[in-house]
């Protein structure tokens, strides 16, 4: 007798007698891997009630979702479906599964207002809108930073270090380009403002002891890329 119990294909609704034959796709944002249940936690440090952690909770819940082909339920590139579409129902469940993962990362007092949205994405914005607010000061205090370190008498490589974490942290208040949320725009445009010249090692190359000067030269000639020119300063400064 023909087994009539009917199950589903993630990305799909109609009923199929026989699973085994069905070949799921694994690349789609509608498959849910068995591990990936609602109780995941992505973060150490939830984000707190005030916001003075959200970018670095931004950048590694994005790189999380990311991770499990997920992005997209909250930077608006997978909008939810027609109730009629074959796609419906598992969108339904994707997003209920990425707002229960924002939803523990969050601190207890975020907690109850996020988890009354309706999609992952309108959690996800609302964060932005609200804590991005002060992103032009905070730029400036990084860029103030930036200009006030100096080597001194500091190895080079403790020097790279110390500017390359004020730097990263910069270069975090630019997120991905695609996004939906007027915050998130104004962050990419803010992005698209910075002048190709100011990375790391070109503050470096610049700020440090002149004895390095030789490989701002070299840089200049194969118009290397960061990491290359860092190994040809920490090189010069071991010749020394």
């Amino acid at each position: 007798m023909e087994d009539e119990s009917a199950s589903y294909v993630h990305g799909g609704l109609a009923p199929i007698a026989n699973v085994q034959n069905i070949a799921i796709d694994t690349k789609s944002p509608f498959y849910l891997h068995p591990s990936d249940y609602p109780g995941l936690i992505f973060v150490t440090q939830p984000l707190s009630e005030n916001g003075e952690n959200y970018f670095t909770w931004r950048r590694n819940m994005l790189t999380a979702l990311q991770s499990k082909n997920k992005a997209g339920f909250v930077d608006g590139l997978i909008a939810k479906p027609d109730v009629h579409s074959r796609d419906f129902q598992s969108w339904i469940q994707c997003n209920a599964v990425v707002k229960s993962w924002i939803v523990n990362s969050l601190s207890r007092e975020l907690q109850t207002g996020a988890a009354h949205a309706d999609t992952a994405s309108e959690i996800w914005c609302d964060f932005d809108e609200r804590f991005t607010q002060g992103i032009a000061l905070r730029v400036y205090d990084l860029k103030r930073s930036i200009a006030l370190l100096q080597q001194e008498k500091s190895a080079m490589s403790t020097y790279y270090g110390k500017l390359k974490g004020v730097w990263n942290e910069l270069h975090n208040l630019r997120p991905i380009p695609v996004r939906t949320c007027g915050a998130g725009k104004k962050m990419q445009e803010m992005r698209e403002e910075e002048n190709a010249g100011n990375s790391t090692v070109w503050y470096v190359l610049k700020t440090s002891s002149c004895t390095f000067h030789c490989a701002f030269s070299l840089a200049v000639a194969l118009e290397a890329s960061p990491n290359p020119c860092t190994s040809q300063i920490l090189s010069d400064q071991n010749r020394v």
